[in-house]
This record gives structure tokens, sequence and C-alpha cells, in this order.
């Protein structure tokens, strides 16, 4: 099981591009793939699905990654058109970032994200370094730090990169 983390604190980078086509191709190439959509958004999700208002929905989405009792009783994501299974985001999401959850919560998870039943895990992230985006890299066997080369987007890595913000969103 190998889980792919495509992430960067900036929007409008191509995150979402790159997670739904490295996803589908994983899948078209016979891995059993799951994509994780954490941006209430939900970009990546009406993508795979075509459902404009999938990201209405209040809950039994990407949230689920979060829940260890949930994720014990084992979880059923949505199987999409495209042979990706999907976590899907919405508009709630925000309410993972909010409140008293830690890093240290998302490691509690950790081990059960990773029992889950997929060759690939492919987690799109949001564009702010808040619990989901550090959740999933702290998950990610691998993780990509999408940017193109202004010096507006450099700005944007370089902050990642060098962790700014993380001790407070760790809290």
């Amino acid at each position: 099981m190998n889980i792919v983390t495509v992430t960067n604190q900036k929007g409008g980078v191509g995150k979402t591009t790159v997670s739904v086509h490295l996803a589908c191709g994983l899948a078209e190439r016979g891995y059993k793939t799951l994509l994780v959509d954490l941006d209430g958004q939900g970009q990546a999700s009406t993508h795979l699905t075509g459902d404009t208002a999938i990201n209405r929905r209040p809950n039994g989405g990407a949230e689920l990654l979060f829940d260890l009792e949930k994720l014990k009783a084992g979880i059923s994501p949505l199987t999409t058109p495209l042979g990706v299974d999907l976590l899907f985001g919405h508009n709630a999401l925000s309410r993972i970032d909010e409140g008293e959850r830690t890093t240290g919560d998302a490691m509690e998870v950790r081990d059960y994200v990773r029992a889950l039943p997929y060759d690939f895990i492919v987690i799109d992230t949001p564009p702010a370094m808040q619990l989901r985006q550090l959740a999933a890299v702290l998950w990610a066997d691998d993780a990509g730090a999408r940017h193109d080369q202004s010096g507006h987007h450099q700005g944007a890595i370089g902050g990642w990169i060098s962790g700014e913000g993380a001790a407070e969103s760790s809290r």
C-alpha cells in the first residue's frame, strides 16, 4: 500500500488536476485506488463523479479518515465511473481544522488509514497549512508539492517547506 499526497499551501497550482490524473492512471493500470479529497471545494470529487453538488453533502466523505471509531468499524467510499474509489470533499471539512484536534490525533489514525484495502491512496489537500494538510503529509509514503515557477507561487512553496505555520496548525 502506498499513500501519495499532492499538496501546496497555495491554491490554483494544479494539485487537484495532478491528484485526479494520478488516481485515474493508477486505476487504469489495474491498481485498486482510493482518492481522498480533503479540499472543501470538492473539485476532485466533482471531476470523478460528475456531481456538481457533491461538496454540499455534509458527511460521509473524507472526514471519515479522522474518525477512529468509524475507521475501526469500516468505511465505504463511493465507487466512481472511472474505477477510482472516493472519499469526497465537502464544505463541512473545515470542522476538522477547528477545535482540539492535533497532529497527534492524525497519527493515532495513521495505521488504520494505511490498513485500508487499497494499492494506492491519493490525497488531494486544501490550499492551507492546517490539520487536513499536515495529516495528509504525515500519512504519506510520497508527498509531492505541486507549484509553478512564478515568484508568487515560489513563496508559497517555500513557506510550506520551511514549515511556517505548522506549529500553530498542529496545536
